[in-house]
């Protein structure tokens, strides 16, 4: 379990480089919620300390999945022990490697992710998202999510959720978690295509009030955009995950996912 501490007002930014080659800017450890406690990713389960929130994080998957302080932080499993999260090569947008998620068909929710705490995007900032998704087709693919920004400070994780949703499931839609109203494509729609390769992007305005907006981007075509409040009172957004973040179809799916990118700052 994780267990987190911090305190005080926000600190200085300064310029660090992560494990993967990125620049990552990281806010300073006494921002709350900065400092987390976590088990080492080894046979001993020794407890490690990170520290330092930022707003900058991306992974080709190229150099694995890696667990550190600047990576990922621990996998996101839920139902059937067969479900998996690993990296692959045989599947890949760009690079040698992707991310590669898969679960079996169930009556219950299931879940194959990777996730990531120690972000920093209170209300009032910007967050943008960018990754490539490849769904293997032939499966109904309605209630299955790809993608969960979420704050680890209120109950039950309040956040957005990137979902496919429609008859079959074959419209991305951004969930509402217990932070405002959903948002969805209006018409004329762009059905999601399986079995290629498929950019989503997304922007964010972050607020607690009606100045919050979405806007999420299709391979360059924008497909949605809806205004009002996106993040629940007296929160910010510490957290991604990304893979299968839950799957509630009924039946197995199969996705990868590879260049990702989160920032505070637009993405080319």
């Amino acid at each position: 379990q994780i267990m987190r501490q911090g305190q005080g007002m926000v600190g200085l930014l300064i310029i660090m480089m992560m494990g993967s080659g990125a620049v990552s800017e990281a806010v300073a450890s006494h921002v709350p919620g900065c400092t987390i406690v976590v088990p080492a990713y080894d046979e001993h389960e020794v407890l490690q300390t990170f520290e330092g929130c930022t707003t900058e994080f991306q992974d080709d998957f190229d150099s694995g999945k890696h667990f550190s302080q600047d990576g990922w932080h621990k996998t996101q499993m839920m139902g059937d022990p067969s479900n998996v999260v690993q990296i692959v090569k045989n599947r890949t947008h760009s690079g040698v490697k992707a991310l590669g998620a898969y679960t079996v068909a169930s009556p219950d929710q299931q879940k194959a992710s990777l996730a990531r705490e120690l972000l920093w995007f209170p209300a009032q900032t910007h967050f943008y998202f960018s990754a490539w998704y490849y769904i293997k087709g032939g499966t109904n693919t309605q209630n299955l999510y790809l993608f969960d920004l979420e704050s680890t400070k209120g109950l039950g994780n309040p956040g957005r959720r990137l979902m496919l949703t429609g008859e079959g499931g074959i419209y991305l839609m951004v969930n509402s978690k217990r932070a405002g109203l959903h948002a969805e494509q209006i018409a004329p729609r762009h059905a999601f295509p399986k079995d290629k390769w498929v950019r989503v992007t997304m922007h964010a305005f972050l607020s607690q009030a009606s100045d919050g907006y979405w806007e999420v981007w299709q391979d360059g075509v924008k497909i949605i955009s809806a205004a009002g409040a996106n993040m629940p009172e007296g929160l910010y957004y510490d957290w991604i995950e990304v893979g299968i973040t839950a799957n509630m179809s009924g039946q197995s799916q199969v996705v990868f996912v590879d260049d990702m990118i989160i920032s505070k700052s637009p993405i080319p």
